[in-house]
């Protein structure tokens, strides 16, 4: 009954991992296409809120008991918005 918590740690490293690959990734887009700086900053802010948003709809639905394999896919939805956030970050910071 006590180990239960280390079942989590795979996903939880996993999701540590693809929030990186999708930050480093979106801060070499930034670094690519040096356009896409001009852009107005809100339009980067509704993309690192739109994912959140998402994965809170998505786990909506897997509470409804329908669809409980849905939480993982609301895990996934949290990390892709954190890592853009992230790669935003990166990106304007010029790091």
């Amino acid at each position: 009954m006590r180990l239960k918590h280390w079942k989590l740690l795979p996903c939880f490293l996993l999701g540590l991992t693809a929030m990186q690959v999708v930050g480093w990734g979106v801060a070499a887009a930034f670094g690519t296409f040096a356009g896409l700086r001009k852009l107005h900053w809100a339009i980067w802010l509704l993309l690192s809120l739109a994912l959140p948003i998402t994965a809170l709809l998505v786990i909506g639905k897997a509470k409804e008991g329908r669809y409980p394999r849905w939480y993982g896919v609301s895990y996934l939805f949290s990390v892709l918005g954190a890592g853009c956030a992230y790669g935003i970050c990166l990106a304007f910071l010029e790091v």
